[in-house]
C-alpha cells in the first residue's frame, strides 16, 4: 500500500509539474505573441510615416513657397496702394527667379480688380507631377502707367486678367 501511495504522490507531483511546465510555456508563447503583435504594430506605424513623407514634404513645400511670397510688401510694383503697371515684370521676374529652384515655372497671370481695390499675381509651377499656384495678392487703390486698352477692359468689365510672358 505505501508503494501504491507513494506512485500515486509521483504521479501526482509529475502531473503538478507538468502543469506548471505547461503554464509556463503557455505563459512564454502568449508574451512572444505580445511582442510579435507589437512589432507589427511598431512597423505598420513606420510603413504609414514613409508612405505619407512624400505628401507631407509636398504640402511643406507648397506652404512654405505660399508663405514666402505672401507679403504684399514684397512687391515692388505696390507701394502704398498705388500701382505702377510698368513694374509688374521686376515682380514677376523675381518670382518666377525664386521658384526656379523649387520647381519648373509655367507661367504667370495678372489679375487686376476695380471692383474690390485688388490685384494678384499667379505663377503656376510644376514639381513632381503635380501643379502648384502661387498667389501674391495686394491693396491696390491706385494705377499708374497702365495701357489704355488694359485700362478700358477694366472699366468696362470691373476686372481683368492677363497672361503674362516674360
Amino acid at each position: 500500500m505505501d508503494e501504491q501511495k507513494s506512485l500515486q504522490d509521483t504521479k501526482q507531483e509529475s502531473l503538478q509539474d507538468t502543469k506548471q511546465e505547461s503554464l509556463q510555456d503557455t505563459k512564454q508563447e502568449s508574451l512572444q505573441d505580445t511582442k510579435q503583435e507589437s512589432l507589427q504594430d511598431k512597423f505598420d506605424k513606420i510603413y504609414n510615416k514613409i508612405t505619407n513623407l512624400p505628401k507631407q514634404l509636398a504640402d511643406a513645400v507648397e506652404e512654405g513657397l505660399k508663405e514666402g511670397l505672401r507679403q504684399p510688401s514684397n512687391l515692388i510694383c505696390v507701394q502704398e496702394g498705388v500701382l505702377d503697371f510698368e513694374r509688374i515684370n521686376e515682380d514677376v521676374t523675381r518670382i518666377q527667379e525664386d521658384l526656379k529652384a523649387r520647381g519648373e515655372v509655367l507661367g504667370s497671370h495678372l489679375i487686376l480688380d476695380d471692383k474690390q481695390d485688388f490685384m494678384e499675381i499667379r505663377t503656376y509651377i510644376q514639381r513632381n507631377d503635380e501643379i502648384f499656384v502661387i498667389k501674391v495678392p495686394a491693396e491696390v487703390k491706385q494705377v499708374t502707367n497702365i495701357p489704355s486698352d488694359v485700362l478700358n477692359e477694366l472699366q468696362q468689365e470691373g476686372r481683368i486678367e492677363l497672361s503674362l510672358k516674360l
